[in-house]
């Protein structure tokens, strides 16, 4: 009985885990052939070899048709392939440039003449407008347009909105993507090169990466998921990367923008203020190859982005009439924090006496290295890496009002293996993302000890709970003079002066 229950335990424990594989190797969505060989008479050709061969690499599959004359190549990578089918006594068959996207499964019947083996038909094949082999709608898109249109940020996704049944997310939400069917934008399903690409804290995707030049392709299912893909209700997007080739290829490109031609903002040129500088870099390229010529390929993939602009911004900051009122040394120095006021005439309708810019800065790059190792004619394997990094800086008016500093990065590692046969296609893969997010406080370059000060300089003590003590020589009796309600409010806090630095309120 025990050794049942035994038994029983592994079972299911292989089962869980069979089940857990198979959901991983799920996301896979690649692309594929299949159709039925006939002879003249529409009869059916059992037992013909059919031969795929990669254009790119070179890399082949076999297989042969069953008895009713069908065969079938699933799980192929986007590109051109040629299709060779063989038969005793017929004339052997070549089909050109058959080019397979992601998602679609390209049914491409075959129609041998009586002959010699030795002999051969050459026919460079057109994909058909229907595919009856794909149980899904979807759409590939094409990549072209990021490279030959002037797109704002280069970022690929964008291009998803050129799928029928896509709109835009709206506004203000947590991910501002798009949605298919009425979905929200969060029910989206993200995939690189049939991984995961999803951030789970908003489940949208992880879209920082700048790989617009490394893109091979991506489609989107806007249908209810096949099941072959699955995790998310909303639209399914396979994104495919590229990869090297039995021929050197690569891109370089650079885009570059300023205000040349922009118009200064509304309340700018009603203040009688410049327009605001801008000046953004857009660069980097690509370059993939063979290390050994139908066995080793590799790619490598570069973009860098580089951006100051000073965004317009309006604000209520304190008056002439105000500043003239602060007589308190500490409230003094929190003057310096606001600019002057250079559009009074504007508070009594606006609310707001100040117009001007703020610096914004992002700068930020993209790596990506891809290598593909061909073991044997049915077997292969697949490592591909992409990494983003980049540093941003936004400051609105004052540091206590928006001075943010961002150090974000996202990582994407991938491990693939692939074996595929006449009869059996296995793929396992491995895969690793991360999102960081790191932002410092808002006020992180204020030193409060330069602030708060008594009236030799020195900065005022501090109690045993953490609350600046108003009686200390030189500091008794401080009061901060009325400022504006948030600017006044904002003052009155501070950090503690001393290792632990908890958060103090000033009493006043």
């Amino acid at each position: 009985m025990k050794s049942l229950k035994i038994a029983q335990a592994f079972s299911l424990v292989l089962g869980v885990v069979l089940l857990a594989a198979s959901l991983g190797w799920a996301q896979a969505l690649t692309g594929g052939i299949a159709g039925t060989v006939y002879d003249r008479t529409h009869a059916a050709v059992p037992g013909t070899e059919i031969i795929l061969r990669s254009v790119a690499t070179g890399a082949t599959r076999t297989t042969t048709t069953s008895t009713a004359g069908s065969y079938e190549f699933p799980q192929l990578g986007p590109g051109a392939y040629d299709l060779t089918a063989q038969a005793k006594g017929f004339r052997r068959m070549v089909e050109r440039n058959i080019m397979v996207d992601v998602g679609a499964v390209v049914h491409l019947d075959l129609t041998l003449e009586v002959g010699e083996m030795s002999q051969t038909v050459e026919v460079t094949a057109e994909l058909p407008l229907i595919e009856p082999d794909k149980t899904f709608i979807g759409k590939t898109v094409d990549v072209r347009g990021m490279e030959n249109l002037p797109m704002l940020d280069r970022q690929f996704l964008n291009l998803v909105l050129t799928v029928p049944g896509t709109t835009p997310g709206a506004p203000g939400t947590q991910v501002e993507a798009f949605s298919v069917a009425g979905m929200r934008t969060q029910s989206n399903n993200y995939t690189l090169d049939g991984i995961s690409n999803n951030d789970p804290q908003v489940n949208g995707p992880l879209n920082a990466f700048r790989l617009a030049d490394a893109v091979q392709e991506f489609n989107v299912q806007t249908s209810i998921a096949s099941t072959e893909v699955g995790r998310n209700s909303g639209a399914q997007v396979n994104i495919i990367t590229k990869s090297g080739g039995n021929s050197y290829h690569g891109t370089l490109f650079y885009f570059h923008r300023n205000d040349a031609f922009d118009a200064t903002p509304f309340f700018l040129n009603r203040g009688r203020q410049p327009k605001n500088p801008l000046r953004r870099h857009d660069y980097g390229g690509t370059v993939g190859g063979f290390l050994l010529r139908d066995k080793t390929f590799w790619f490598f993939s570069f973009e860098g982005f580089r951006q100051k602009v000073q965004e317009p911004a309006t604000a209520r900051v304190p008056t002439d009439t105000e500043r003239a009122a602060v007589t308190d040394p500490v409230s003094k120095k929190l003057l310096q924090f606001w600019p002057v006021a250079n559009t009074p005439q504007l508070l009594a309708t606006t609310g707001k006496n100040w117009a001007g810019t703020t610096p914004s800065q992002n700068n930020n790059q993209t790596y990506l290295w891809r290598i593909d190792q061909t073991l044997s004619k049915s077997h292969r394997l697949m490592g591909r890496y992409a990494w983003f990094r980049g540093r941003t800086l936004a400051r609105q008016t004052d540091p206590f009002n928006g001075a943010i500093t961002n150090l974000p990065g996202q990582h994407s590692f991938l491990l693939q293996e692939t074996y595929a046969t006449g009869r059996v296609v296995n793929e396992v893969r491995l895969g690793y993302s991360r999102n960081r997010t790191f932002f410092q406080p808002i006020d992180v370059s204020i030193n409060p000890a330069t602030i708060f000060t008594d009236t030799s300089g020195n900065p005022c003590p501090v109690s045993s709970t953490h609350a600046w003590t108003p009686w200390t020589a030189g500091c008794r009796g401080s009061r901060l003079t009325r400022l504006p309600a948030e600017a006044s409010e904002r003052a009155r806090t501070c950090r503690r002066v001393g290792r632990q630095t908890p958060t103090s309120t000033l009493k006043t």
